[in-house]
């Protein structure tokens, strides 16, 4: 038994349903719509992270946010 992490659905893993795999671990959902908005997700937090160590090792003031 698994659940969508979108919208909390109790699902059987079958064959053919849409699924994702996100730092080594397997994610079914419910619909196509489930598996792109957590695809959408998990790419704005892992932009977020890769934003976050870019600035740790730049050299220089950072700056945030817009100018």
């Amino acid at each position: 038994m698994q659940i969508d992490p979108i919208c909390g659905k109790r699902l059987e893993a079958e064959a053919g349903a849409p699924t994702a795999e996100y730092k080594k671990r397997r994610y079914y959902f419910c619909s196509d719509r489930c598996q792109k908005l957590f695809e959408q997700r998990t790419e704005r937090s892992r932009m977020s992270h890769l934003a976050k160590v870019g600035a740790l090792l730049s050299n220089g003031k950072v700056r945030w946010g817009l100018a």
